[in-house]
């Protein structure tokens, strides 16, 4: 009986090891031949070396990795699509890569995500507008940074439950391409209920630092540096009940932490610096903490403060 035991066990571990392919791919290799061939549930290895002018679609539950000491680089080369979009694929890791050259139209990303994907210690950069797209529920961005895009590190929507951690987000539409008041900065996300975004470092962008807008709920926004960013530093409007809490932000050119008809939000414990000379101008911006009610036009609902 033992033996039979012992042989049905390895039969199992057998089939398990068989189900989980890896197909590496050299550098320049075709990307999406590789992720055709695997399967779904698969690990695509990429190797150090450069991957020019590539958009391909992974399937649900695969990895997409660069190799672990870096050195790969995926090139959009100004190709108008994103280096991976979900198109319903569910459970994706994708880690250790540099993305950069992906000239996407406004307010989309050089990777855009479905439900439950992970960005792991991905460098997107030098990308047209956003460096990523986080549009799905769950999803978990770790390390890495979203930086020197033309218009902001992070954009997304509906992405509930989802958690941004340890991320840098620095000079973001630098070259001024894209208005503030629009979207542009470090990051910008609605609609979501939900999102954690913690030990992350945003700064000297072109716009606001942290933003979340438009029927965005139950955000915890604590322990990030945010510093620089040409507006406010910590941006929340027409949205619900948000903690935000033991951030440091610091010499922001509008106001360091600006909430704006959204009821619920509790600002606690931050430490606050403003830019020597501050005044407060326009809808209230400027200073330390505002808290602004006004009539919007354009509100779905009543966000009053």
């Amino acid at each position: 009986m033992r033996t039979i035991l012992l042989a049905t066990t390895a039969l199992v571990m057998a089939v398990g090891a068989a189900e989980a392919t890896t197909i590496n791919v050299p550098a320049g290799g075709n990307i999406q031949a590789a992720i055709n061939a695997a399967g779904a549930g698969a690990t695509i290895q990429l190797s150090a070396g450069t991957y020019t002018g590539q958009s391909f679609q992974l399937q649900s539950g695969d990895t997409l990795a660069g190799a672990s000491g870096g050195g790969t680089v995926l090139n959009g080369n100004g190709m108008s699509q994103p280096m991976t979009s979900a198109n319903g694929a569910t459970g994706i890791t994708v880690s250790n890569l540099t993305v950069t050259g992906y000239q996407t139209p406004s307010q989309q990303g050089a990777i855009h995500t479905g439900a439950n994907w992970s960005l792991l210690n991905v460098t997107a950069t030098g990308n047209g507008a956003a460096g990523a797209y986080i549009g799905g529920v769950s999803n978990l961005v770790q390390g890495g940074s979203y930086s020197n895009n033309g218009q902001e590190g992070l954009a997304g929507s509906q992405a509930d439950g989802s958690k941004i951690i340890g991320i840098t987000a620095d000079n973001n539409n630098a070259a001024g391409a894209y208005d503030p008041g629009f979207e542009a900065g470090g990051m910008k996300i609605t609609e979501t209920n939900g999102l954690t975004i913690s030990g992350g470092t945003f700064q000297n962008n072109n716009g606001p630092g942290i933003w979340g807008d438009l029927n965005d709920q139950n955000w915890t926004v604590t322990g990030n540096g945010v510093s620089g960013n040409t507006t406010n530093g910590i941006q929340y409007e027409i949205s619900h009940s948000a903690t935000i809490t033991g951030n440091l932000v610091a010499n922001n050119g509008g106001s360091q932490i600006y909430i704006s008809n959204s009821d619920g939000t509790a600002v606690s414990y931050n430490g606050i610096e403003t830019v020597p000379g501050s005044t407060i101008t326009g809808a209230a911006e400027g200073g330390g903490i505002v808290l602004w009610t006004n009539n919007r036009p354009d509100s779905p609902d009543d966000f009053s403060a």
